[in-house]
């Protein structure tokens, strides 16, 4: 009987382990396909000197984006993000729209726009 409850509780432990990761993968799935657009560097916020907070992006016809950056971006330190805005060298953003009534945009990754 010993063995039994034991087993039980390993197989509930094992259970919540797998819906848990079920449910953070269905989350992602819901955020959507990544997306590019490229543009200027207009505005940079970032918290420290390697920690970007956010970035401001001037598109196509002059409408502004704000991309929220919620990792490191390697090479794309505030500093140099700051040195794309001050010589008008474009960026290329993918990103993901946050599902959450604002269309949050999520960098995944910057690099230069030739």
């Amino acid at each position: 009987m010993n063995q039994i409850r034991q087993y039980a509780r390993g197989y509930s432990v094992y259970s919540v382990a797998l819906f848990l990761l079920l449910v953070a993968c269905a989350e992602h799935v819901e955020e959507g396909d990544t997306s590019v657009v490229n543009g200027l560097v207009a505005e940079v916020y970032a918290t420290s000197l390697t920690k970007t907070e956010w970035f401001s992006l001037e598109v196509g016809s002059g409408s502004m984006i704000k991309v929220i950056v919620n990792k490191d971006l390697g090479e794309f330190t505030p500093s140099h993000l700051r040195s794309h805005m001050i010589t008008g060298q474009p960026v290329e953003v993918t990103f993901i729209k946050k599902q959450n009534g604002e269309g949050t945009i999520v960098a995944v990754s910057v690099r230069d726009y030739e």
